[in-house]
């Protein structure tokens, strides 16, 4: 089935905006974008005259499905914490399509989120990249597993002895959990080369895929004295990894130029209740992506909710974040640290039809989703 979106004023992100373009789609994925396009006689056109037209946001750091809105975060299934190392479990296996989130998020022109576990732990779990509609989460997967969740400074420690007995209580103790299970994950791979018959342990075959580079660390860290023994410790090890909510970034930003590691800043709307948030500041996404650093934003859903996230973005600009590289870190660049960016993230011949259509420009505060696609098809209509 053809579709062309025709006569808005297109950002394709990769590729300069486009006054009165067109973007024209096939089966779901992206035939053609520019301003001179032929229109086959029987494709059927939305007009988007006097809108803008984009790729459809993405975060590539979120509990939607996991802490599912309404419910006591208690009850939550986002934190395994019956020990501090739990790399066998899987977001996918828990994920909640029925989450009331999934329906605000195209509502927030969200297409795509990548779903980790919480940081209640040292080694959290496995992540996944999911599109935001649809009730079958198998069928809404992009992407797994999407990464290995890691979490250092004070979500997992257990001070108060409120987690399973044998969780850190120091950030020493958090790093020595990491280290630890990172050399026995490395053990168990050597041993399992040499005798193929070795017990099958799913948590260690999951590490396994982190030493081996096959997917990244996404570590929860926002303190400097934490990003700096996250920077040490995946150095280490020889792992790709990224770093999430960073919210110290822009007082270690030499270092982590020099760790060439991604970063996921945020989110920002929220008090400074304890030492990680103490120096928060909107300056912090700017300062890093004008380093060279590649950044995405999130509002680590749902404790802020996505459909704020573009508020995010727009008080980043103004302390001092450049637009284009806000739109990045919303769309394509957060698509690539997810690992998805050949499918989404920028509209170009290709990739999925994945799209927002907006009264405005996306950081005016007046500006309003009009529509979201996924996948060619109309999954949102104000």
């Amino acid at each position: 089935m053809l579709l062309a979106l025709t006569g808005g004023r297109v950002i394709p992100v990769a590729n300069c905006d486009i006054d009165e373009g067109t973007v024209l789609i096939d089966n779901g994925r992206i035939l053609d974008v520019g301003s001179r396009i032929e229109i086959p006689a029987d494709c059927e056109r939305i007009n988007c005259a006097g809108r803008v037209v984009l790729p459809g946001f993405v975060d590539p750091h979120c509990h939607i499905g996991l802490f599912v809105e309404g419910e006591d975060t208690y009850w939550s299934d986002a934190n395994e914490m019956s020990s501090p190392a739990v790399p066998q479990v899987r977001a996918l296996d828990a994920l909640d399509p029925f989450d009331t989130a999934f329906q605000d998020a195209p509502a927030a022109g969200f297409t795509t989120v990548l779903v980790t576990p919480g940081s209640g732990d040292v080694i959290c779990g496995q992540s996944t990249v999911t599109k935001t509609s649809g009730t079958v989460a198998d069928q809404m997967v992009l992407r797994h597993p999407a990464g290995m969740k890691f979490a250092f400074g004070g979500n997992p420690k257990n001070p108060y002895r409120t987690k399973a007995e044998n969780h850190p209580t120091t950030r020493m103790g958090v790093a020595a959990v990491f280290r630890e299970a990172m050399y026995r994950a490395r053990d168990y791979t050597e041993r399992k080369e040499a005798d193929p018959s070795t017990p099958l342990d799913l948590g260690m075959e999951a590490l396994a895929m982190v030493l081996q580079r096959k997917m990244p660390a996404r570590v929860h860290v926002s303190r400097g004295d934490d990003i700096l023994t996250v920077i040490r410790l995946c150095k280490e090890f020889g792992v790709d990894f990224t770093m999430e909510h960073v919210t110290d970034g822009h007082l270690v930003v030499g270092e982590i130029v020099d760790s060439g590691a991604p970063c996921v800043v945020g989110p920002f709307f929220r008090p400074r209740g304890v030492s990680e948030t103490r120096n928060w500041s909107f300056v912090t996404p700017g300062v890093l992506a004008k380093a060279g650093v590649k950044v995405a934003l999130t509002v680590d859903h749902p404790f802020t909710p996505l459909r704020h996230a573009r508020y995010s973005a727009a008080m980043a600009i103004r302390a001092g974040m450049d637009e284009r590289d806000a739109l990045r870190a919303m769309t394509i660049n957060a698509a690539q640290i997810a690992g998805v960016g050949d499918r989404v993230g920028s509209i170009e011949p290709g990739k999925d039809a994945d799209l927002v259509v907006m009264t405005d420009h996306p950081f005016k505060l007046q500006a309003d989703v009009e529509m979201t696609l996924i996948g060619g098809k109309v999954v949102f209509r104000k």
